[in-house]
């Protein structure tokens, strides 16, 4: 039986190929709802590129692909991640050159176990998208009834959620992962996890997320006026912060909004990068 190491293991032939499969269905999913919601055609020749090699791999036997073909299957749409929303572009590219870096250093590292983004990929990603739905039923209540103020109270309990379930797990097992490989010098965790930029705590960093949601968490937050003219001021100096930042209504909900496209688009990227991976490993020619 051929069999292929794919960065999750020595997988036969039919495995690899479902393996592929399930990468590239969550990939093309993950960007068509993208297109959808944002109505954007960003995605659409990437995915026929993605979905045309899946197809091929499908049906194949052998080893087939060329670099070119393999190339041509998944850096359309890794550039598509990267460009759609500019708020997000240079976290997402650091963050995929990071997974990168963390392959080829684990390659023959006998010190260290072996990376398994596998693993990586299925952390929290299911919190992640509950999380998201349930954000974007209010934030159509909102739109709905935009002077009905406690509604912000609930997207203020769905982001600590978020970030008490998914943020802290999967950006500490990311860090954790960097150190592990020397790597944390190179890249930096909190900022690649962070919308606007890290911030400091003592002598070390979180990110803006994690701060937002330890100020809500502690009420460190006063919010003024009302509707759509409601502004919420974050003030939070206790435990090493010095976090002041001021959004207006719709500021703060489009903050919460690109924290939820951050975690989940580094996620696919795993995904992707899996796809890519085993596509080198058990497909190339």
């Amino acid at each position: 039986m051929d069999l292929a190491q794919t960065g999750t293991g020595f997988l036969p032939f039919d495995k690899c190929q479902k393996l592929v499969e399930r990468a590239c269905d969550l990939v093309i999913n993950y960007a068509k709802n993208i297109e959808k919601q944002y109505k954007i055609t960003t995605f659409t020749q990437p995915i026929i590129e993605l979905d045309t090699v899946k197809q091929r791999i499908l049906k194949a036997n052998n080893r087939f692909l060329t670099d070119a073909e393999i190339e041509g299957a998944i850096k359309p749409i890794l550039l598509a991640f990267f460009s759609w929303n500019s708020k997000l572009s240079n976290q997402l590219t650091q963050f995929w050159k990071a997974q990168l870096d963390l392959a080829n250093t684990a390659v023959g590292n006998t010190t260290n176990p072996t990376y398994d983004p596998l693993k990586l990929a299925n952390q929290k990603l299911p919190e992640i998208l509950k999380a998201d739905e349930i954000y974007q039923k209010v934030v159509t209540s909102i739109n709905s009834n935009p002077n009905e103020d406690s509604l912000i109270y609930a997207v203020f309990y769905n982001f600590i959620t978020l970030v008490e379930s998914a943020e802290y797990a999967f950006r500490q097992d990311f860090g954790d992962l960097l150190n592990l490989y020397g790597l944390d010098s190179k890249y930096d965790a909190s900022e690649i996890f962070s919308v606007d930029g890290k911030v400091s705590m003592n002598t070390k960093f979180r990110t803006d997320g994690r701060a937002v949601r330890d100020a809500l968490g502690h009420f460190k937050f006063e919010i003024q006026n009302s509707g759509n003219n409601m502004v919420i001021k974050f003030k939070n100096n206790e435990k090493g912060y010095n976090f002041v930042k001021t959004f207006k209504k719709i500021e703060f909900l489009e903050f919460v909004q690109n924290t939820y496209l951050l975690y989940k688009t580094h996620s696919f990227l795993v995904w992707l990068f899996i796809a890519s991976a085993t596509m080198n490993s058990a497909f190339k020619k």
